[in-house]
């Protein structure tokens, strides 16, 4: 791009425009086009989407806290050792949907991975199974527990365990 070249931006879509009548339709046009041209799209929403985001992340976090420092008292380990590292670190919010496939012998699903970071929290919201974890080279289906989470360690902490437990 040339130095007095505009960059362009990701278009902005306004949820609240989205949910009005009377600009429903040229925001759905907006979204379309940010849909077809960029793939990409920034949502505005007035406070409340924020500060429903921003309390939902602490508590998911107090949740974590909670869950590093009973894997450090399993692990023998001093509880501050095991919760500085990630007391200040960066924490993402990531919601997924995956409807129920009519036939789900032909689904692909995401190929085998593991979890980069530290600690994976997961909630299943409806009775969809197809989350797997890999015990001793077999794929095991988790079961669907209502009102419970499913907390993956990430590799982060595997190395952490290696380090500190040798």
């Amino acid at each position: 791009m040339s130095a007095g070249a505009a960059v362009p931006t990701v278009p902005v879509i306004d949820l609240q425009k989205l949910k009005s009548g009377d600009s429903m339709d040229s925001e759905l046009q907006k979204l379309h086009s940010a849909c077809q041209q960029w793939g990409s799209s920034r949502w505005y929403s007035h406070k409340a989407c924020r500060e429903i985001m921003e309390a939902y992340g602490k508590e998911i976090k107090n949740v974590a806290m909670i869950i590093l420092c009973q894997l450090a008292k399993a692990l023998r380990m001093d509880e501050k050792e095991m919760r500085e590292p990630f007391s200040d670190g960066v924490q993402s919010i990531r919601m997924n949907y995956y409807p129920p496939c009519p036939e789900p012998h032909k689904t692909i699903g995401f190929s085998p991975h593991s979890d980069a970071d530290a600690l994976t929290i997961l909630f299943q919201l409806n009775e969809t199974e197809g989350l797997q974890v890999r015990k001793d080279d077999i794929w095991v289906p988790i079961k669907l527990l209502p009102n419970a989470l499913i907390v993956n360690i990430g590799d982060i902490m595997e190395v952490n365990k290696n380090i500190l437990v040798g």
